[in-house]
């Protein structure tokens, strides 16, 4: 499995940076992990590409997880009513 580290900015204005990143490095793995602990900030827009990333990933047969959620991405995720799956492979929705 591949690891990649995230880390700064998840928001509108640094959004296309970070997915841009996300591609450059994504080596193609069978299995990629996505480690968010060293995000800084994060609103909606990053939500929704990571939302658009687990998307993308199982449709082409692959999988992606989350390791370590930053304090700012869980309080993104609990804004918009979303919560990571205990095994980091999901997005679900939070209990209110």
């Amino acid at each position: 499995m591949q690891v990649l580290d995230c880390k700064d900015d998840w928001s509108l204005k640094s959004i296309r940076s970070v997915q841009a990143h996300i591609l450059a490095n994504d080596s193609g793995a069978r299995r990629l992990s996505l480690d968010c602990s060293a995000v800084t900030s994060c609103d909606l827009t990053g939500i929704q590409l990571l939302a658009a990333a687990f998307r993308g990933f199982a449709e082409s047969g692959r999988s992606l997880s989350v390791a370590g959620l930053s304090p700012a991405m869980e309080q993104a995720l609990a804004r918009a009513g979303l919560a990571l799956s205990p095994a980091g492979d999901a997005l679900i929705c939070g209990e209110n």
